[in-house]
């Protein structure tokens, strides 16, 4: 620890007061010019965590996320989002365009207008997918004890799962039955994959036909969907003939979603994914049949968002400008897989980027991102398809299930009624070069500024996590903030780590995971 300008440096705690004269009062807000125009970048130049936190990682450049709006231009200066009159929080339009831009910094002692998302609104983009009907693993045989228990502490407003229909009235009744349980005892609702009608033999056949989804409708309960989504990434099929079918279960999928007054409604529409986005040239645009574009753009072990740019523009032809939802994305801790496109992570890794997904993906516009998956599908440690869990197959918590949990848990703000946010005035000075932020507000008027760093936590050759010391940011209110408290959900969950009351200035330590400050004005 040391001092320079009565300003506490290398604290151990993520934040404490700074005893310094209150900042000089009436500077104009920063609205600087950016190297990527019609953008907004949601970074912030930064900070990390103090050195009690563990796998903190080398220092990464920042990699500029772009989008462009229909409403207003967005800029993204200094390493600061300030959306302009007009404009709207971040996942509510399109992502048109992702591209990489220049490593962004705040400048010092500037006030800067922050417009926050509705905190619910965040924790409503957070989806994960689950398989209710694999009886034959532990979504079956542990249903009861361990995928309930778990989803309702979990606290998810959304899941993802297959919506399949087989002449098995028995089958039927019991996946659908726990479905409709699920839902009613989480309050999350589902986003039904589609696919055609299953036969005595095997797959359906018959593209044309979606008529089965309001019987599904009826068995899972209107109240309990919340979208349809297109096929699964039906380019790795392997049948000859999967861009024409794609085309035409994406087709009829819409017109009986649109020809039911409930369902049209009440339901979502999204596209098909692809495991490629290169095979969107393939299928082409099927915009029309659908409200929401949807991607899968893993990282194959790398930081997050870092094959986001690739999907964006690759399945644009596909997509076109729809807004986007990323239906599947994730982590695996297969340790001993040899899988060179997607790599290991340990659980602590696989934790601080689980993490980050979520709030890089709504920072850069994306409406809704399901990780994959809820737990871990077997113990065969070079199988990555079976351990991609936020739980372990019997049941423990991985830290990528407590850290997410206890990010929606502070978060959340279920029940609020609709309602606008308030604008909050801050500066930001200190080691703030690659330090991310999203700035959201509850009803009853707080504001939750998360932070976290934007770098690797993981060295995928060596095989281990990356440590580094935490950065120091400090942030100035243009008035005294009545209480500030900071969170670390990855380490310390829901407790405090430390208040500020009556004061201008705090100082942060930011990890390379998500930190919460909750600002009481």
């Amino acid at each position: 620890m040391f001092t320079i300008a009565g300003l506490v440096i290398g604290c151990s705690d993520p934040m404490q007061a700074v005893n310094v004269p209150p900042l000089p009062t009436g500077e104009a807000s920063v609205v600087a010019e950016c190297a990527l125009p019609s953008a907004y970048e949601s970074t912030l130049a930064a900070s990390e965590p103090s050195a009690a936190v563990a796998g903190d990682p080398v220092i990464a450049p920042a990699r500029a996320r772009v989008r462009t709006a229909d409403t207003a231009r967005r800029l993204a200066c200094l390493g600061l989002t300030t959306l302009m009159a007009g404009g709207s929080p971040p996942g509510k339009s399109a992502v048109r365009e992702v591209a990489a831009g220049a490593e962004l910094h705040a400048v010092n002692n500037q006030y800067v207008q922050l417009q926050p998302s509705r905190a619910e609104d965040f924790v409503s983009s957070i989806g994960v997918n689950i398989h209710l009907s694999y009886f034959d693993r532990v979504y079956g045989s542990g249903y009861h004890s361990i995928i309930l228990p778990r989803l309702q502490e979990l606290g998810l407003r959304h899941l993802r799962d297959g919506g399949t229909s087989l002449p098995n009235e028995d089958w039927m009744r019991t996946v659908y039955d726990r479905w409709r349980e699920v839902s009613q005892l989480t309050g999350a609702r589902f986003t039904v994959i589609v696919s055609p009608r299953r036969s005595d033999t095997g797959p359906g056949t018959n593209y044309d036909d979606m008529s089965h989804i309001r019987d599904l409708r009826d068995r899972i309960g209107a109240n309990n969907i919340a979208a349809w989504e297109g096929v699964n990434e039906h380019d790795w099929s392997g049948r000859p003939n999967w861009a024409e079918e794609v085309r035409r279960s994406q087709r009829a999928l819409s017109a009986q979603v649109k020809a039911d007054p409930q369902m049209a409604s009440m339901h979502r529409v999204l596209g098909p994914s692809l495991a490629r986005p290169e095979s969107a040239g393939a299928v082409g645009d099927l915009s029309a049949f659908m409200d929401f574009g949807v991607m899968h753009p893993y990282d194959g072990g790398q930081p997050p968002t870092t094959n986001l740019p690739s999907h964006v523009s690759g399945l644009r032809v596909l997509n076109a400008n729809r807004p986007l939802q990323a239906t599947e994305v994730g982590y695996h801790t297969a340790s001993a897989s040899t899988n060179p496109w997607h790599w290991s992570l340990t659980e602590l890794a696989q934790a601080k980027y689980t993490m980050r997904q979520y709030v890089e993906l709504w920072n850069a516009g994306v409406q809704r991102s399901f990780g994959y998956e809820l737990i871990d599908q077997g113990t065969d440690k070079t199988d990555m398809e079976a351990n991609f869990g936020l739980l372990r197959i019997d049941g423990s918590r991985k830290p990528a299930f407590t850290g997410l949990r206890d990010l929606i848990a502070l978060l959340g703000d279920r029940g609020a009624p609709a309602f606008a946010t308030h604008p909050l005035r801050v500066s930001f000075s200190g080691d703030t070069v690659g330090v991310r932020h999203l700035l959201l507000e509850k009803a009853d008027g707080r504001r939750f500024l998360v932070l976290w760093q934007d770098k690797l936590s993981y060295d995928k050759i060596a095989k281990r996590d990356v440590s580094a010391p935490a950065k120091t940011v400090v942030i100035g209110f243009e008035r005294a903030v009545t209480k500030a408290t900071t969170f670390v959900p990855l380490t310390t969950g829901t407790a405090a780590r430390g208040t500020v009351s009556n004061s201008r200035l705090v100082t942060l330590s930011v990890p390379d995971h998500p930190i919460v400050v909750e600002v009481v004005m």
